[in-house]
């Protein structure tokens, strides 16, 4: 009798703790665009295009942004840890958290450490660049990975998970190829990609709950 009164309890904390972590993930998203635009908007007036996020940060917007990227970083450890508590079984979806965690210490480290080659701190360009590249290779994993354990769940959450890895994986080499005047717009493509996957999977976590 005791295990039956007790386990719809338990069942409520595990569903509240997976509906707060979405509910972060996706209001991260959200004020990470804002603050984007409102960046362009204020310091940089029509920057969207030939200014790059890195650049933005760098300049007057830099506490807006870096303060946002890290309101980021939080959500994805929320999305992690909400993921993980899915307890999808196998090797992948246990991939996909890691990767997570591994993106968001990526993006940490580019907020905090707030050198874009401007000659403040020596080799600054190429560590920036660096956490660039890396960033690029491990979230490639992520749609990819846990497209193998979403089919299962929902054939439109498969096929968006693969469509957006294919994306990204096109995107980010492109950055790295355009014209200066154009980089901005490319590099924001590329991070729609990646914020569409995340909000994505906070939808996907804030739905839980309802067992749907």
């Amino acid at each position: 009798m005791h295990a039956t009164l007790t386990a719809p309890s338990a069942r409520r904390t595990r569903d509240r703790a997976t509906l707060v972590c979405g509910i972060a993930g996706l209001a991260s998203c959200m004020i990470v665009i804002m603050a984007d635009f409102t960046t362009a908007t204020i310091y940089e007036r029509l920057g969207l295009f030939a200014d790059t996020i890195s650049a933005m940060a760098a300049g007057r917007g830099a506490m807006i942004m870096d303060t946002a990227l890290l309101i980021l970083v939080g959500g994805i450890v929320a999305i992690a840890f909400g993921l993980w508590r899915q307890r999808l079984p196998g090797w992948r979806w246990r991939a996909v958290i890691i990767a997570l965690l591994a993106v968001a210490g990526i993006i940490a480290a580019i907020a905090l450490f707030n050198e874009y080659g401007d000659g403040d701190v020596n080799d600054s360009w190429t560590f920036h660049y660096r956490l660039v590249y890396a960033l690029g290779i491990i979230f490639t994993a992520v749609p990819l990975l846990a497209a193998h354990d979403l089919k299962p769940i929902d054939r439109r959450l498969w096929l968006g998970s693969y469509a957006l890895g294919a994306a990204w994986f096109v995107a980010g080499p492109l950055m790295f190829t355009v014209p200066t005047g154009w980089d901005g717009l490319l590099e924001r493509v590329a991070a729609g990609i990646m914020l569409l996957w995340l909000i994505g999977a906070s939808i996907f976590l804030i739905r839980q709950p309802d067992g749907r």
